[in-house]
């Protein structure tokens, strides 16, 4: 007969939760390890072409931008298309007014956020 259509596959979810049981044992976090990466700012030396030894970033900005994209999906809300369909006898206007940017953006050190 099998599993009713929307209920829990008990197999998925035992092994979900040993990887869980897996991971908190060796202090595994793999949201955590992805801002890791991200942050990293180490670099090392390779040879170039030439042989010559070149500093180069220890985790690459393709990695580094993959991790952000992932991690990225847990801090916001993904937007879903809508379709609107059907006639309609109401007529709105919408107004956008947008503010330039000020040409000078101050940094951190420049803000006083008062919470001293």
């Amino acid at each position: 007969m099998g599993r009713l259509r929307g209920s829990v596959n008990r197999e998925k979810l035992e092994f979900r939760d040993r990887l869980r049981r897996y991971m908190k044992d060796r202090n595994i976090d793999p949201h955590y390890f992805m801002i890791d990466l991200i942050a990293d700012d180490s670099t090392q030396l390779v040879p170039n072409s030439k042989g010559e030894m070149v500093e180069v970033p220890a985790v690459p900005l393709d990695l580094k931008f993959q991790a952000a994209r992932e991690v990225a999906q847990y801090l916001e809300p993904k937007l879903r298309s809508m379709e609107v369909s059907g006639a309609s006898t109401h007529i709105r206007e919408v107004q956008v007014h947008w503010e330039a940017l000020p040409a000078h953006v101050p940094d951190q050190g420049e803000l006083d956020l008062g919470l001293n």
